[in-house]
């Protein structure tokens, strides 16, 4: 399937491989940010992210993120992304506050994002932290998975089975598409009965 991945953003030395959808830098003192292909404006959303990084803010961002590499600023330092940091159990949205539990190499991170609520949540190896955000303005752009790291990370936005799959009627990332051509399909039905009047 073609762009189900994720891009850079302030790339850095990270390298993209589309095909494991994996993001990956070997430069020390890098963060690069990257983030997804592809923006949500309403409905239920999860993805995953494995962990091979000991620094790493994961989450989300509206498609005017940008991140910085020489000032170290990555998801979750501005207005424009929210994360959760495993290593310093940490929740960031222009500052940061407590927020989750320590997580290792390998660890699952779930992301849960419900636009309609205006809630996100994180979950570590399929254990819920809880919401970390409440009541945020959804950009009007939209949102799509982010995040900023040391060293590598998986990023599975629904093309493979979860590991952890949320309960609550949150879906996919890589079903944005299908719901897509299903309100194209529908507006189609209406104008045509439209033209039909």
């Amino acid at each position: 399937e073609a762009n189900i991945g994720v891009e850079a953003v302030a790339r850095g030395t990270a390298r993209l491989d589309e095909q494991r959808v994996t993001a990956e830098t070997k430069q020390r003192n890098d963060f690069p940010s990257v983030r997804g292909a592809r923006y949500v404006t309403r409905g239920k959303w999860y993805y995953e992210c494995t962990v091979y990084s000991e620094c790493a803010q994961i989450g989300w961002a509206a498609r005017e993120f940008t991140g910085n590499i020489g000032r170290g600023e990555g998801v979750g330092d501005d207005e424009l992304s929210w994360a959760y940091d495993g290593l310093r159990c940490r929740k960031w949205h222009k500052a940061w506050s407590k927020y989750g539990v320590k997580w290792s190499d390998g660890n699952v991170v779930g992301c849960a994002l419900d636009l309609d609520a205006r809630r996100m949540s994180f979950s570590l190896n399929g254990v819920d932290l809880g919401v970390a955000y409440r009541d945020f303005a959804v950009p009007a752009g939209g949102v799509c998975a982010a995040a900023s790291f040391d060293k590598k990370l998986v990023f599975n936005l629904g093309h493979r089975a979860f590991r952890h799959a949320p309960s609550g009627g949150y879906a996919p990332l890589v079903e944005r598409d299908a719901m897509l051509r299903v309100e194209l399909d529908a507006f189609k039905r209406v104008v045509h009965l439209l033209r039909r009047r």
